[in-house]
């Protein structure tokens, strides 16, 4: 990154060198703030009990400027330099310095996609630095080319990214819903826009094309590398999701645990905390490695105790920990998360682009994306064999429009945009010719059952009531038939975790200004609300195969906002409501004497119905409940209270 800035650089020295002249003058726009925003998280949530179990989960302190410089006459022939933009944002984290609870944050991964505590402590980032050339003809037309790093922002939607999927989503140290250009990650691409003037019945035909050589996936925050308490959340402030999923386990791996094919396992480390799945079916992932030599070992003593332990077919469960009692599977503490996905280079370009047609006050937009998906998909077929979990981004392709339209007659507007994507990874066990769990424990190779120079005659089961003088491919055969399922099953019928799924995504806003001479005599109250849904093409919901994802998503935001005291008093009022009866709301007030110097007191949370039971497969997994905003983890248990002072110029 260090060497495309610098290379930006010189290009930019040398476009304003090239044919100058001394009469050149150039205009130049300074804007920026400094600003500290302390957050307190009440770790049981606003609606069980009000700030009762209180943490500080940030200490922000950032400056952000940008700079705009603008050559009054610098062109060569009809291709004008138009402007050159730089946005600059710094911060420095303090809550890692007045409380431990965040000391187990892992540091900066050799994978540039996965954060470490430095990254969120310290942020020194060029956010946005380009160029503009502009070409003017033909009266009307002009065409603007933009290179360097930007954001590009689509579509008419608040807080859903429907069509708004150029730059994917950086909530390393923020939640949802803040302001879009806060937490969009910068792309270095190429964008060109034409523009064709009055055309026809159109007050204007736009078209835009990006080519974007710079593949990063949705930033979230790092996870800790403490394994030996799965329970202490020692993970950074803003993680969740991955982190509840390392706790709680994936469900079909659970139910595998609790029912005939891994009861046994469960049963040799009944009640312990690092079990293969303690009482309430949780933890599976997380410990299984340090469980299978233990648990081996007590099938070894019993084996010791009656050679013909093995002749009792009750007992073939117990196969796999037994062959695995010398610790082939345990020299790693735990499974770990990591980023997987396409490089940055040419030969992976996203593109795409949008066609505006712009008639008497409203605008209609059409959307071609093809990219790699942001938000991963989690392969899982690796999970025994390299200790890892990889969040994967597959290739889809996104169609979309969006539309906004004035209502004269109602002094309002109409929003709206919908998309179509082909297609979008999505968690699913299902699938193949085995049973999810026989696939995931099927990818252990067979180099750990038998070495690979041994090729026989093997008399090893004969110990243990077994046969004798079994060839390797015999030997193998007999140890798939006691333990129910293929060892080193072929790579394409591995389980990925994940299925591709048409997506598509619909979104209705109405905004409109109303008079409530009651609240506020001297302006009116700004409303907008917007209708969102959310379907996910042949989807069957299941709780055990598909824990995080439901096939439909409806969800209703409204949101509120006014002035008083000639705007020195701002207040802002957000609510989001899912139908399967889940909330979430915003509240700040902002306040500024002359437009500089502010002040800003927010609160948010998340309200539903706390998941209930132990996490076992008689109650659906209620601990991975999928009812919104607990799956796969329970915000409604992270509500915050923010105070923020700063200073705009």
């Amino acid at each position: 990154m260090r060497k495309r800035i610098i290379a930006l650089s010189f290009l930019v020295c040398a476009v304003l060198c090239w044919n100058t002249n001394p009469g050149y003058a150039f205009k130049t726009d300074f804007h920026g703030h400094l600003q500290t925003n302390y957050v307190l998280r009440d770790t049981n949530g606003f609606q069980n009990k009000f700030m009762d179990d209180v943490v500080c989960s940030q200490w922000l302190t950032e400056l952000k400027f940008d700079v705009t410089v603008r050559p009054e006459d610098m062109s060569w022939g009809n291709i004008k330099l138009h402007k050159f933009f730089f946005t600059y944002r710094g911060a420095y984290d303090a809550v890692f310095d007045v409380t431990d609870r965040w000391d187990n944050v892992r540091d900066k991964s050799p994978d540039d996609w996965e954060l470490g505590k430095d990254d969120l402590k310290v942020e020194n980032d060029l956010r946005e630095a380009f160029i503009d050339f502009v070409s003017e003809f033909g009266g009307q037309q002009s065409v603007v080319v933009r290179l360097g790093r930007q954001i590009v922002q689509w579509g008419e939607a608040d807080g859903f990214n429907v069509v708004n999927q150029v730059n994917p989503q950086d909530n390393s140290n923020k939640m949802f819903f803040e302001k879009p250009e806060d937490i969009a990650t910068p792309l270095w691409m190429l964008r060109a826009d034409y523009t064709t003037g009055m055309i026809g019945p159109f007050d204007s035909i736009d078209l835009q094309l990006v080519v974007i050589p710079d593949i990063r996936p949705h930033q979230y925050a790092p996870l800790t590398d403490h394994g030996s308490d799965p329970y202490d959340h020692n993970n950074a402030p803003y993680a969740f999701g991955f982190k509840q999923i390392k706790d709680w386990g994936i469900p079909c791996l659970t139910e595998f645990a609790q029912t005939a094919g891994g009861g046994a396992l469960t049963q040799l480390v009944s009640g312990t905390e690092d079990g293969l799945s303690v009482a309430d079916g949780s933890n599976l992932m997380y410990n299984i490695y340090p469980t299978l030599a233990p648990a081996g070992q007590a099938v070894a003593d019993m084996v010791a105790a009656d050679p013909y332990f093995f002749q009792d077919p009750a007992n073939a469960q117990y196969v796999l920990p037994y062959l695995l009692k010398d610790g082939g599977l345990t020299s790693e503490p735990m499974i770990a998360l990591k980023e997987e996905g396409p490089d940055s280079h040419i030969d992976n370009l996203e593109y795409g682009g949008k066609i505006r047609f712009g008639y008497r006050g409203s605008e209609l937009c059409f959307y071609y994306l093809r990219s790699y998906q942001d938000d991963p998909s989690i392969d899982l077929s690796r999970g025994l064999t390299e200790h890892a979990l990889f969040f994967q981004h597959p290739k889809q392709h996104m169609y979309g429009f969006s539309l906004n339209t004035y209502l004269a007659s109602f002094n309002a507007v109409i929003r709206a945009e919908g998309n179509y994507i082909n297609k979008m990874g999505v968690a699913d066990m299902e699938g193949g010719n085995h049973d999810f769990s026989e696939k995931f424990f099927g990818t252990l190779s067979e180099a750990l059952i038998l070495a690979d120079d041994v090729t026989g005659p093997i008399d090893t089961l004969a110990a243990i009531g077994g046969p004798s003088g079994l060839s390797r491919e015999a030997y193998i055969q007999t140890i798939e038939g006691m333990i129910g399922f293929d060892i080193g099953l072929d790579p394409y019928d591995h389980p990925k975790g994940y299925e591709m799924y048409n997506v598509s995504q619909w979104l209705v806003g109405f905004d409109k200004s109303v008079w409530l001479r009651w609240l506020n005599s001297h302006n009116m109250i700004n409303t907008s609300f917007q209708a969102y849904w959310k379907h996910i093409h042949d989807w069957d919901n299941d709780p055990v195969l598909r824990p995080w994802d439901a096939g439909d998503i409806y969800r209703l935001t409204t949101f509120i906002y006014t002035d008083f005291l000639s705007g020195k008093i701002h207040p802002e009022l957000f609510v989001m409501y899912d139908t399967k009866d889940a909330w979430m709301t915003n509240l700040s007030i902002k306040f500024t004497k002359d437009g500089q110097w502010f002040f800003k007191w927010g609160v948010m949370a998340f309200w539903g119905d706390q998941p209930e039971g132990n996490g076992r497969i008689e109650n659906q997994y209620s601990m991975n409940t999928t009812n919104p905003f607990m799956k796969p983890a329970n915000l409604t248990k992270v509500s915050e209270m923010s105070f923020m002072v700063g200073y705009n110029w």
